[in-house]
């Protein structure tokens, strides 16, 4: 690998998924996650602990996008 860091920008939903994706593919010990909020806080400014929502990455319909899921 070129460089010893992979910096990723924001604790959200796509944050952490894309900072464990790669962790399972074996490069956690390069990965640092800078972000303003974290999973926890209790700031007014974070919305995740206050926002309802379920959050779905692909169609459960669309066959290339569940083909793509399958695929990693």
């Amino acid at each position: 690998m070129a460089s010893d860091c992979i910096v990723v920008l924001g604790a959200c939903i796509i944050g952490l998924n894309v900072a464990l994706l790669l962790a399972g593919k074996g490069f956690a010990k390069y990965v640092t996650i800078v972000a303003e909020q974290f999973p926890g806080d209790t700031s007014v400014d974070y919305c995740s602990p206050w926002a309802g929502a379920n959050f779905s990455a692909i169609s459960s319909s669309h066959e290339n996008a569940l083909r793509w899921d399958r695929i990693g």
